[in-house]
């Protein structure tokens, strides 16, 4: 009876920190899954952050925020990035749907830097004030 006990103890315990960790895992705030992905410290002008992640194998988020012109260089510190010109015309469905803005950069990260697979690109407005964060790793 008392080891039906402790491991009856032990399970209860285990569950609770594993919903604890899950809890502080998935309810982090917008700002904080900016900063996750881009492996950065957000800038203090990141306002308006919305963040969705709908995948339990994978890592798939997209954020869209607003930033101040003079801090969005330091998006672009944790990962190495490379700029192409775009237009919307080239950006997929839910992308376009997700971007509220005209789209005039993509930020691209060397696809080696993820080593099963993925993708992370910033789409951004010609005033680089306006950002969409899509993050998908395999």
């Amino acid at each position: 009876m008392r080891r039906t006990f402790r491991r009856g103890a032990f399970v209860v315990a285990c569950a609770a920190t594993a919903y604890i960790l899950l809890k502080l895992i998935f309810e982090s705030t917008p700002n904080q899954t900016v900063g996750t992905s881009l492996r950065i410290e957000p800038p203090p002008s990141v306002t308006n952050a919305q963040c969705v992640s709908d995948a339990f194998t994978d890592i798939v988020t997209k954020c869209t925020f607003d930033i101040q012109n003079a801090e969005f260089q330091g998006l672009l510190e944790g990962w190495a990035f490379s700029e192409e010109v775009i237009d919307r015309s080239r950006l997929t469905q839910s992308q376009a749907e997700l971007a509220p803005f005209p789209v005039s950069y993509v930020y691209h990260a060397n696809p080696d830097q993820f080593p099963h697979g993925g993708h992370l690109w910033l789409a951004v407005n010609a005033e680089k004030t306006k950002v969409l964060l899509d993050l998908y790793i395999e």
